[in-house]
């Protein structure tokens, strides 16, 4: 059976309509956030829907008198009617409604296929460390048993008064540390 350019087209123009509703309908779906919910029933209902036109057309054209879809192109052709007729028949709209739905769907696929971002990751900020009142009376030198006295109290490197650790000794300095921050202290002269 040989398809006469008149049928080409009509499927083409067919094709063509149902591709372009589809992006329409992607577009449409994809900048109103309540419609991007339901993107999938209304995937499930348009298809329905068309396979339902398509095979309800189908069938109350063979049961009527009218010839085959082939057929009726050749009539067309040759009683003048047309062209684009068809696509008004049941058939071909169940048709259209089905390729138009399958952008939408495809790409509604494609969304909910993407790997999720990963969450965030909280930083806690720590909360600022202040040294309490400390004044440097003294110190001696002597390798890892070096020493210091702070307000009135001998500390040897290591040790500390409350939560403040002497760190070091050095010349007329001390270096202490209070929760992960450090300080020094100055012998006063």
């Amino acid at each position: 059976m040989k398809v006469g350019a008149m049928t080409k087209a009509r499927i083409g123009f067919a094709v063509g309509l149902g591709i372009g509703i589809g992006l329409v309908e992607a577009a449409i779906f994809y900048h109103v956030e309540v419609l991007q919910r339901n993107v999938d029933g209304f995937c499930f209902v348009a298809a329905a829907t068309g396979f339902l036109g398509w095979l309800v057309g189908g069938l109350t054209e063979r049961k009527g008198t009218e010839a085959s879809p082939v057929e009726a192109l050749g009539a067309e052709q040759a009683t003048g009617e047309r062209p684009l007729t068809l696509l008004t028949g049941l058939k071909y709209f169940g048709l259209t409604l089905i390729v138009s739905t399958g952008p939408l769907c495809t790409l509604d696929a494609l969304r909910h296929n993407q790997p999720a971002a990963p969450p965030p990751i909280l930083v806690k900020a720590r909360a600022a460390v202040v040294f309490p009142p400390l004044e440097l009376q003294g110190l001696v030198r002597n390798g890892a048993k070096s020493s210091a006295i702070i307000n009135g109290h001998v500390v040897f490197v290591g040790e500390g008064i409350g939560e403040v650790v002497l760190l070091g000794v050095r010349d007329e300095e001390v270096i202490i540390g209070l929760g992960g921050e450090t300080k020094v202290l100055a012998l006063r002269k």
